[in-house]
Formats: structure tokens, C-alpha cells, sequence
């Protein structure tokens, strides 16, 4: 594909491509195939790394571009490349942020319906039930039966319930 004027590179250029264009969408396909047990972890690997070479190179390119605003978010860009790959590096880390998004979804959608809270310790008390909620239902936890164990917790002075669960499959604990 050549290269638009100013030498951004197309791969940043929003709308440039569709999604049945874009270079990674097999990615999605071949991680779907791994996720669904159809096809081994080394072979998705296999796909995969290529297919993230040469994402790289168009910010790479980018950052000596004409324009300093897309030069400097090709810099960004490439400042947290590890990151955007961390579902290559740990099983079981998928590659869109949708789990997060649906998990915000019902805050989103309490404060839209409620106006929000009117102090700074309400806000802070929101987001902390909110996390905890959201939490509790990732892991499939009563969100009930674990704030009641944490004001018993606090009437008693006894210890606090743990939102961690072990994962063997990670190096996070």
C-alpha cells in the first residue's frame, strides 16, 4: 500500500483501512481457533509473532513523520509496545479489553442513572463497591456474602476476606 503524503503511515491513519483489510485481524481469527482449544498455544505463537513485527513497523515509521503530533504518538505507541502483547506472554490474557468494558459497564451506567455522588468520600466509596462488585462477579462470588463478611470483619477486628484467588496459571501471586 503506498505511503500517504507527509509520510504517516497508512496502518495510523484512522478509517485508512477497513477491518476485513486490517493486518490483524487473522490474529483474532487464529486466537479464537487457540482460545476455542482448536489449535496448540505454540502454533498460535507461531501466527502471531509476524503478525505483531510488522504492527511494529508502522510506528516505527511513523516517528520520523512530518507531523510531530503522529510522530509523537508513534513514539507513545512504541514506548508501550510490550504492553498492547502481553496476551502472547501470559495464557489466558485476552487480547481486547472487553472483559474491562463490560465490568464497567454497570458503574457507567449507575452513575448515568444516579448523577453521580456529591462528595469526594462518596466517590471514593462508589468506586470501591463498584471494583468489589465487579470483582465478585468476575470470580463468580456472592457480592452479598463478601461486603457482609467485611463488616463483620470490622465489627469484630477479625481479618478482612481476600478479593485474591490463586491463578497457577500466571505469575501475578
Amino acid at each position: 500500500m503506498p505511503e500517504p503524503k507527509n509520510n504517516v503511515p497508512a496502518m495510523l491513519i484512522p478509517c485508512r483501512r477497513r477491518w476485513h483489510e486490517s493486518p490483524v485481524r487473522p490474529l483474532f481469527h487464529w486466537w479464537h481457533k487457540y482460545r476455542d482449544g482448536e489449535m496448540a498455544w505454540g502454533t498460535f505463537l507461531g501466527y502471531a509473532r509476524p503478525i505483531r513485527w510488522g504492527v511494529r513497523q508502522a510506528p516505527g515509521r511513523g516517528v520520523s513523520c512530518a507531523s510531530e503530533k503522529t510522530a509523537a504518538t508513534c513514539r507513545m505507541l512504541l514506548e508501550g509496545e510490550e504492553h498492547l502483547w502481553t496476551f502472547l506472554r501470559v495464557r489466558g490474557i485476552e487480547p481486547t479489553n472487553n472483559a474491562a468494558e463490560r465490568a464497567l459497564r454497570h458503574a457507567v451506567l449507575w452513575r448515568k442513572s444516579s448523577g453521580g455522588t456529591a462528595s469526594e468520600w462518596g466517590s471514593r466509596f462508589v468506586e470501591r463497591v463498584l471494583s468489589v462488585a465487579a470483582t465478585c462477579r468476575q470470580q463468580g462470588r456472592n457480592v452479598l456474602e463478601y461486603l457482609t463478611g467485611c463488616f463483620r470483619a470490622h465489627v469484630t477486628g477479625g481479618p478482612l476476606p481476600s478479593l485474591l484467588v490463586s491463578n497457577p496459571g500466571t505469575d501475578l501471586l
